[in-house]
């Protein structure tokens, strides 16, 4: 006859392991709490959260293998998103979100995803990553339809078309902002309307609408004040400044550009302060105020630099090498203007690269240099074949024009 299992009560060696977990587990989950009920995280108090910064990442790395810290882990990324993201630590947040939308996913958690998504798109946003911003907002629409998410929906709609301006995608860009405000205003709310407000001002400006462009500026910014959103009106006065270049009016332009920069430096966003100070450059620049207008340019180049920001890195190169260019300093010109294109291709901003080989064109022109000229001009030529700008790019379009009647006389 067979002997029938008989069921031994666990040993003691057998349950110290499970003890072990037990007792980790609750240490993640303490740690976790800890950190979503902080002050600072509540605040973003900025010196202190730079201060705290590895211990809250651990915190949350280690929560991530926690199922029963989800709701915790969730709520400390989406707190902590602004401060990450204004202070430049693009790369370590990326690969955060990333863990953590694995995770959403793994709980079944659809509206965690819908919003850690929309996180993660905003970061690509900053790192340059043009297609895979793209790709997240897109996600983020679906995820944010299934669920019902209509505020989730409305601000990727809106980041979205935010994203359209830079790729020349301007029908799609109003389209896309225009279902977003429709949806912050059945929504009342007033931050998703000012961002919307604020991206319709950037798309007019864009398209050279300047009334337009600075009547939703204009409105962005009364919105935001209204609430008392320092963040939100350091962006609606960086965009009047932008504006106030482009007509070159820089008086204006440092008006509002300074502004943005007291906010910036009142909300710790050093990123931004990068984009600010470069833009201020190019005010001085347009005074002709040539060594303070390089003394700005130079601050920002530090701050990318230190951020290792490429985008703000191409930017500063571009704007170092008119300033050199209008100093006559032809060859440290040229440098700058190669270093920007290099990035340029980098980031696949063709237009860019087509602006910045018309530089150098003229900069080589200018030296009589007619072998690099015409290697420039080949160059520019194999670019407009895949990349030509469309008819609503004017401006571009006549530098082009000009371009090739001045290649024209010169190799006569």
């Amino acid at each position: 006859m067979a002997t029938q299992p008989v069921n031994q009560p666990e040993t003691e060696s057998e349950k110290q392991p499970q003890l072990y977990t037990n007792f980790f587990q609750q240490h993640i989950l303490n740690g976790v709490d800890y950190w979503c009920t902080h002050a600072a995280v509540q605040t973003i108090d900025v010196p202190v959260l730079d201060e705290k910064r590895e211990n809250i990442l651990k915190a949350i790395s280690l929560g991530l293998g926690v199922d029963e810290a989800w709701p915790l882990v969730r709520q400390l990324i989406i707190d902590l998103a602004t401060y990450m993201e204004r202070r430049g630590f693009w790369d370590v947040w990326h690969v955060m979100l990333e863990r953590a939308i694995v995770t959403a996913q793994r709980v079944s958690d659809l509206d965690g995803e819908t919003t850690l998504t929309a996180l993660l798109a905003r970061v690509c946003q900053r790192e340059s990553q043009l297609a895979e911003t793209v790709r997240y907002y897109r996600r983020v629409i679906k995820l944010a339809r299934q669920t019902g998410n209509r505020y989730e929906e409305a601000r990727a709609c809106s980041n979205l078309g935010f994203l359209y301006i830079e790729s020349g995608y301007w029908w799609r860009s109003e389209v896309l902002s225009g279902r977003a405000l429709a949806i912050f205003d059945k929504l009342e709310n007033m931050h998703g309307q000012a961002h919307t407000h604020n991206h319709l001002g950037c798309l007019y400006t864009r398209q050279c609408h300047w009334k337009q462009a600075q009547g939703h500026l204009k409105l962005a910014c009364d919105i935001w004040r209204d609430m008392d959103d320092k963040h939100g009106l350091m962006r609606g006065n960086e965009n009047l400044g932008v504006l106030y270049n482009e007509v070159k009016k820089a008086d204006d332009a440092i008006i509002h550009l300074n502004k943005a920069l007291q906010y910036a430096e009142l909300v710790g966003d050093e990123a931004q302060r990068g984009f600010l100070l470069n833009n201020l450059g190019i005010a001085y620049r347009d005074k002709q105020n040539l060594d303070l207008a390089e003394n700005y340019v130079k601050e920002a180049e530090a701050i990318f630099d230190r951020a290792s920001n490429q985008a703000g890195l191409t930017l500063v190169w571009w704007n170092l090498g008119l300033i050199q260019k209008e100093q006559e300093q032809w060859d440290a010109a040229i440098k700058s203007f190669e270093q920007s294109l290099a990035n340029s291709y980098e980031l696949k901003n063709f237009h860019g690269v087509i602006d910045l080989l018309l530089e150098l064109i003229e900069s080589e022109v200018a030296l009589e240099n007619r072998l690099q000229a015409t290697i420039r001009f080949d160059e520019l030529q194999s670019i407009l074949v895949l990349h030509k700008p469309n008819r609503q790019h004017v401006s571009l379009l006549a530098k082009i024009k000009d371009c090739e009647n001045t290649m024209h006389q010169f190799l006569v």
